[in-house]
């Protein structure tokens, strides 16, 4: 069974979640970098409707917001990102910009319970300079913690059963 989005038609969320679980960046396929922008880029009602540090599920989204530029940072720097899917990757990047700098006026107000200012900024450098800067630590520490948060409905029921 697919958990689709609300505000999206079809999107296939263990589609977003995948790459995390499995995360590594001598792993990580085109095929993975491709569905990831596409649910990006179909899901941006989700990540907006998330952004309020209220949101029941904000801090999954932060966290998928922060891995998802860095996976796809990562991806343009291995050629992972076939040049028919640049348009779909553009508005993945709109989404993931907005919710990034959304997302990080938040923790400068506030302690966030697994990301700090520092990564927030590495994620916004890499995203716009196409440097990495996250480092595999770092991700692995973000990948535990998010394995530790509470997935949304939505999610719950495609989430590869390795995610838990």
């Amino acid at each position: 069974m697919a958990a689709t989005s609300g505000g999206s038609s079809g999107v296939d969320w263990s589609s977003i979640i995948k790459p995390f679980v499995t995360y590594s960046v001598s792993s990580l396929s085109r095929s993975e970098v491709v569905t990831l922008v596409k649910v990006i880029s179909e899901s941006e009602a989700d990540f907006k409707e998330s952004i309020s540090p209220n949101h029941h599920h904000s801090v999954f989204y932060d966290v998928v917001t922060v891995l998802s530029s860095h996976i796809i940072t990562v991806a343009t720097n291995g050629d992972l990102l076939p040049r028919a899917s640049f348009p779909v990757a553009k508005q993945a990047a709109k989404v993931l910009c907005e919710s990034l700098l959304d997302r990080f006026s938040h923790v400068l107000r506030t302690t966030h319970p697994i990301l700090n200012v520092k990564t927030y900024i590495n994620a916004l450098q890499e995203f716009c300079t196409g440097e990495v800067i996250i480092t595999k630590d770092e991700v692995a520490n973000m990948l535990a913690l998010l394995k530790g948060q509470e997935l949304p409905p939505k999610i719950q029921s495609s989430a590869p059963c390795n995610y838990y």
